[in-house]
């Protein structure tokens, strides 16, 4: 079975010696940096939308362009930890490999572990970080396109917890059922949103929205998918993640 795991880059870094992973610099349509990779540029692509879309335009450039069984999407500094002992490692960390796929091959999908925010929704803390107004959008479109997801948005919403950073590895079927799905929606919320006053944080409204839709897909498909979450390792965690982590440590221990 082949397994393609995308890298999204957008600066030099250390890649990964196994064929299973492809560095890819994401947004290079507009990058002032020429990094020594394949560029999300070339064939059907939306690198230009990068400043948007963040690594979603790895994800779209892979949906169009790649043949493969499974389909993965991690970052230059985080990927998924090998759940077993292997030999594939980056700066020390041991990263899935394809031992690991093949031990893990009863599952479709593959995610990052949860986080827990606790004190807050996720709609409250899209709403304290973010605009409400484009979850209201994301609502409209979806009550349009997709009505039979809208259970599944509203279950999220008001859920505390959350798979982030657009990671995944998913089986061929998933992959092309779920991209189809997630692209519709980002189009056409791209077309109701407007950002051209937005700050640069706040214009990667599309990668944001992401991270939530493909919540929203799981919990929609979760009788019919198998799903195996996994832990996942920064490269360049910082003081400040390390201290949220043990705050999250306390409070599953003692509340």
């Amino acid at each position: 079975m082949k397994s393609k795991i995308i890298v999204a880059y957008h600066k030099r870094y250390e890649a990964p010696k196994n064929q299973l992973y492809i560095p890819l610099q994401v947004g290079k349509a507009n990058s002032k940096v020429t990094l020594d990779m394949m560029g999300d540029n070339q064939g059907k692509n939306i690198s230009s939308r990068n400043a948007s879309f963040c690594e979603l335009t790895g994800h779209y450039w892979a949906f169009k362009n790649l043949k493969a069984d499974t389909y993965g999407l991690v970052h230059y500094r985080r990927y998924f930890k090998s759940p077993s002992s292997n030999k594939l490692f980056i700066k020390g960390h041991p990263i899935l490999d394809e031992n690991d796929l093949g031990h893990l091959k009863n599952f479709d999908v593959m995610l990052p572990k949860k986080r827990n925010f606790y004190i807050m929704t996720i709609f409250k803390h899209y709403q304290s970080y973010h605009f409400q107004k484009d979850w209201v959008t994301l609502e409209t479109v979806m009550r349009d396109k997709f009505p039979e997801y809208l259970n599944a948005l509203n279950i999220f919403a008001n859920q505390t917890c959350m798979h982030e950073f657009n990671m995944f590895v998913m089986k061929k079927k998933y992959f092309f059922q779920y991209s189809r799905w997630l692209f519709e929606i980002l189009f056409e919320l791209e077309k109701k949103i407007d950002i051209k006053n937005y700050d640069a944080y706040q214009k990667r409204i599309f990668g944001f929205l992401g991270e939530r839709l493909l919540n929203i897909w799981i919990i929609h498909h979760q009788q019919s998918i198998k799903i195996k979450e996994l832990d996942t390792i920064n490269l360049e965690k910082k003081i400040v993640d390390h201290i949220l982590d043990s705050l999250s440590l306390l409070k599953r221990k003692y509340f």
